[in-house]
């Protein structure tokens, strides 16, 4: 070996080419790699809003309110501060169904979310009022309870808009016991098509009825007298890029540093 660490070869003048080849791919990886990373840096704010803007016109809020019997005027204070929440929340659109041991879609999804509050003003009586006396539906409409009449009505609403969102059920859970199982069966449902439930209690729900709903919904399903928003569809999409962004520098880097620290160089001893 000579000084310097090179290695004499008899054959050493035919492998410059092959040489300068190699460097040259290397250095054309490093600067694709590159231009990978700043593409996707720049286009994932895009790709984000595109992608949210699409899932807005394909979602929408359906507020499910239970006016069976049990539901009293205590009721006020909870129905407006939720329904003032989803409406302030449903940029899709909003939809309305009361149910009782049966179920009418008062308002269909896409709804402007203005709407729905005129129904407030039936929720305005105070602590001490009749609730038959301000309720129109009260002597008809409001006598058992079906919850999953409610949810199925919602559900069918938005699948026929051809829909996602979530279905929002204000009631005090006060379902009949043979009712459950069919209850069991819409939140599969819904699960399945991709629709989010999520439940606002109203005073008087019994504790076991809500361990019942936690049991079958999960705890996060339940929200407070404002809910929150419904959760973006694919709202987690939007790391993979920056993820992408780092891997392609880390190439970049990594070849840069191998071709200028020991390179390869042929020659004439």
């Amino acid at each position: 070996m000579t000084a310097g660490g090179a290695v004499p070869i008899a054959d050493a003048p035919s492998l410059g080419r092959p040489a300068r080849r190699t460097s040259l791919l290397v250095w054309a990886v490093v600067a694709a790699a590159t231009a990978a990373g700043a593409v996707a840096l720049v286009a994932t704010p895009a790709a984000r809003h595109g992608t949210a803007a699409a899932a807005a016109t394909r979602s929408a809020t359906m507020v499910v309110i239970d006016v069976s019997g049990s539901v009293t005027s205590d009721a006020d204070h909870t129905v407006n501060e939720v329904v003032r929440g989803a409406a302030a929340a449903g940029s899709g659109g909003i939809g309305l169904v009361l149910f009782s041991d049966a179920a009418e879609l008062a308002l269909p999804p896409r709804t402007p979310p203005s709407e729905v509050l005129r129904f407030l003003r039936y929720y305005r009586a105070g602590p001490h009022a009749a609730y038959d006396t301000r309720i129109p539906w009260a002597s008809t409409f409001s006598l058992g309870t079906r919850i999953s009449s409610g949810l199925a009505a919602a559900r069918r609403a938005l699948e026929r808009e051809r829909l996602h969102g979530r279905v929002l059920l204000v009631s005090d859970l006060g379902d009949a016991p043979a009712d459950m199982p069919t209850v069991r069966s819409e939140a599969v449902r819904m699960a399945r098509d991709g629709i989010q439930l999520q439940i606002a209690t109203l005073p008087g729900a019994s504790t076991p009825m809500q361990s019942a709903f936690q049991s079958l919904v999960g705890r996060g399903a339940f929200v407070g007298d404002r809910p929150a928003a419904a959760a973006s569809p694919g709202g987690g999409e939007g790391s993979w890029p920056l993820a992408l962004v780092v891997a392609a520098v880390a190439v970049a880097a990594l070849l840069a540093v191998v071709e200028l620290a020991a390179p390869l160089r042929w020659g004439r001893t």
